[in-house]
C-alpha cells in the first residue's frame, strides 16, 4: 500500500471510484446470471409439462391396448422438432415400447433430473409416471421419460448475456 500513496490525490479518487463501479457491475452480473439459470430451468420445465401432457394421453391409451406401433407412429409425429431430443414409453415392467430419438433400447436410461449432453447438446431428463386416472392414488403401469434440449434456451440466454455486457460495457 506504499506505492497507493506516492499517487496524487485525484488519481486515488477515481482508481477508487473505479473498484466500486466494478464492484457493483459483479453483483449485478452475478444477479443477472443466477436469474438467467432460473428462468432457463423454469422454461425447460414448462416445456417438460407440456409435452408430459400430450403423451402421457397418447401413452395411457397405447398401454391399455398395446397399440405401440400406433403409438410409435403418434411419438414421432408430435415429437419431430428441436425442444425434445428423446423420449421413451416404458410398460409397467420398464420395458421401452416406443421411443424418439432413443436409439438403444439396451442403453440404461439417465436418471430423473439430470443434466446431461445428448448427441451435442445439453439435455435435461425428466420423468413422468402414467396412472389410469390423473388422481395420485391410481397406481403407475407405465412411465414417459423426456430429454430436453436446453439449446434453443440457452440460445437465447447468450443473447441475453451478450446485449447486458454491451451495455454494461457502454
Amino acid at each position: 500500500m506504499n506505492w497507493y500513496r506516492h499517487i496524487p490525490f485525484r488519481l486515488q479518487i477515481l482508481l477508487a471510484a473505479g473498484a466500486v463501479l466494478l464492484l457493483i457491475v459483479a453483483g449485478f452480473t452475478y444477479a443477472h446470471w443466477r436469474a438467467l439459470d432460473e428462468a432457463l430451468s423454469r422454461a425447460a420445465e414448462r416445456e417438460a409439462q407440456h409435452y408430459t401432457r400430450q403423451l402421457d394421453t397418447l401413452a395411457r391409451q397405447a398401454l391399455l391396448t398395446h397399440d405401440y406401433e400406433q403409438l410409435q407412429d403418434r411419438l414421432e409425429a408430435l415429437l419431430a422438432g428441436e425442444t425434445i431430443a428423446f423420449a421413451v414409453v416404458l410398460d409397467e415392467d420398464g420395458r421401452p415400447v416406443a421411443t424418439y430419438g432413443w436409439q438403444d433400447p439396451v442403453q440404461s436410461l439417465p436418471a430423473d433430473g439430470s443434466s446431461l449432453q445428448w448427441q451435442g447438446q445439453p439435455v435435461r431428463v425428466w420423468y413422468h409416471g402414467i396412472t389410469v386416472d390423473t388422481s395420485a392414488a391410481s397406481p403407475s403401469f407405465g412411465r414417459i421419460v423426456l430429454g430436453i434440449s436446453l439449446t434453443p434456451l440457452e440460445t437465447g440466454r447468450e443473447r441475453l448475456i451478450l446485449s447486458t455486457a454491451l451495455l454494461l460495457l457502454f
